[in-house]
Parts: C-alpha cells; structure tokens; sequence
C-alpha cells in the first residue's frame, strides 16, 4: 500500500490533528473515526460506484496515523496510507494519489504557516 510519511518538529500531536482533518475537508475528503490502526481515516467516493464507473469516480480510502516519533519528544510522524484502487485502472490509481500527495503539500504549507517544521517527507 502505498504511503506519505512526514516527520513533522515544533507542534504537537494534537495540533497535527486538527490541521489534518481542517485540510482534508478543505479538499472535499470525509473525515472518520479509524479502529486501533490508525487515528482516522480519508474517505471519498463510494466503492460500489467505483467498481462500475472506473475512472470517472475518484475513490480514496486512506488512513492517517499521527504519532510522537519514537526518537525526541518534540518531533511528530504522520502517516497517510492509502488502498490502490486498481479496478479503476492507471488513471483512477493516478486520480488518488495525487489527490493524496496534493493533501500534503497544502498540509506541509499549513505546517510552516503553524511555525512548524518538516523534518522528512517520504513518498
């Protein structure tokens, strides 16, 4: 599954989630509560009209797990890992993850605008 890993120094746990979830439905994500493997999850899209519509229907499942780096108590990693939706082909996979990378990068600008800092960004 594929995955966007910031590590994120200057804010805290709490602050991280609600720029998050502020964030993701500024880009029209819905925003739920997540069983023990992640905080919540990014949804949009429905999975039924995804399978008959293909491409044409951009489909994100994806969970955010936002968490005090084991190293430092300051520093803060937050994880957004998403299912491939591959019966929507090469462009419905495209459609979500840029959807995806496009949340971060208006989250590493919400970040710096919160006097915080992005250590590391993977993926």
């Amino acid at each position: 599954m594929p995955l966007i890993r910031l590590t994120v120094d200057g804010l805290s746990v709490k602050d991280l989630r609600k720029l998050v979830r502020r964030r993701a439905r500024d880009h029209g994500l819905r925003v739920e509560d997540a069983a023990a493997d992640a905080d919540f999850r990014l949804r949009e899209g429905n999975l039924a009209a995804s399978i008959f519509l293909g491409a044409f229907i951009r489909y994100i499942d994806a969970a955010v797990a936002i968490d005090p780096a084991r190293r430092g108590r300051t520093k803060v990693v937050i994880e957004i890992e998403w299912s491939t939706p591959w019966w929507t082909g090469l462009i419905g996979v495209r459609r979500t993850s840029g959807a995806l990378k496009s949340l971060t990068d208006d989250l590493q600008d919400d970040i710096r605008d919160a006097d915080g800092d992005t250590l590391t960004r993977v993926g």
